[in-house]
């Protein structure tokens, strides 16, 4: 079975956020217990339609990596 990129890495290589926003988001994380995806989008890192691509390239690679 293959695995997943992580759904911040696909966020960083779209270039809708950068690693140190992503840094801090997952930090913030830690302390909100919220998804990733949900917080930068409350926060307004990123839309809700920015996450819906990532999380559609997300499950495209995990299917693609699996045949």
């Amino acid at each position: 079975m293959g695995q997943k990129k992580a759904l911040g890495e696909i966020l960083c290589e779209k270039g809708y956020i950068t690693q140190a926003h992503l840094e801090q988001a997952l930090e913030h994380q830690i302390e909100e217990y919220q998804l990733l995806g949900e917080l930068l989008v409350s926060l307004g890192d990123i839309t809700k339609k920015q996450l819906e691509e990532a999380l559609e390239l997300q499950k495209s690679q995990t299917v693609k990596s699996d045949l």
